[in-house]
C-alpha cells in the first residue's frame, strides 16, 4: 500500500455525510474505523468536522442546521465507538472540550461533554472482557499432565497469554494490515 496520504481524501469521504442529501449510518462507520487509512490523525478528521460547522456559501438556514446536526451525531458516534482515537490523545480532548461549549447549542453540547466525561473515567475499565471466566477444565482426577489437559483448556490458556498483545492493537491497525495484504 502506498503510504501516501491523500489531501483531499478526507473532504471527500465527508462531504456526502455532512452535506448530501441521504444520510448513511453505515457510511458514518465506514469512515470512522477507515480514516486512518486516508488521513495522517484523527487531529485531522476532527479538524476537518470542526471546520465543517461553520455556514457554506449560498446555504439556507434549513440547510445550516441540517448540517450542524450531521456534524453533532458524527462526532456522538465517533466518541461513542471508536474512543480509542481519543483516549491516547489528551490535546484532541482538550480541544474538543474548548470548541464544544463555543460552538455548539446547550443540550447538543451538554449531551457531547456528558459522553466525554463518561469515557474519560471508563477509560481504565475493560467492560467488553470483564466477565468470570469459565472454569478449568482440568484431566482425568485432577492430573496436571500436558497431554491429560483438554484440547480447549490448551486453547484457553494461549489465549490468556496472547490477551496482553493483542488488546494494545487498535481497530485501525486491522484495517491497514487488511488493506496491505489484500
Amino acid at each position: 500500500m502506498d503510504d501516501q496520504v491523500y489531501p483531499d481524501m478526507l473532504q471527500r469521504a465527508l462531504s456526502p455525510l455532512v452535506i448530501g442529501p441521504i444520510i448513511d449510518p453505515d457510511d458514518i462507520q465506514a469512515v470512522l474505523a477507515t480514516h486512518r487509512l486516508f488521513t495522517a490523525s484523527s487531529n485531522e478528521l476532527l479538524s476537518a468536522l470542526c471546520g465543517s460547522w461553520e455556514t457554506a456559501e449560498g446555504e439556507d438556514e434549513e440547510q445550516r442546521k441540517r448540517r450542524q446536526l450531521r456534524i453533532i451525531s458524527i462526532m456522538k458516534q465517533w466518541m461513542s465507538k471508536y474512543w480509542v482515537d481519543f483516549a491516547d490523545n489528551p490535546e484532541m480532548v482538550h480541544r474538543l472540550q474548548i470548541w464544544i461549549p463555543l460552538h455548539l447549542p446547550a443540550i447538543m453540547a451538554a449531551m457531547l461533554m456528558k459522553t466525554i466525561q463518561h469515557k474519560s473515567r471508563a477509560r481504565d475499565v475493560i467492560s467488553f472482557y470483564s466477565s468470570p471466566s469459565p472454569a478449568p477444565l482440568l484431566g482425568p482426577s485432577g492430573s496436571d499432565e500436558w497431554h491429560d489437559v483438554a484440547p480447549l483448556e490448551v486453547a484457553r490458556q494461549i489465549t490468556l497469554l496472547e490477551w496482553e498483545l493483542f488488546s494494545v492493537v487498535h481497530h485501525h491497525e486491522f484495517l491497514l494490515w487488511e488493506s496491505m495484504v489484500g
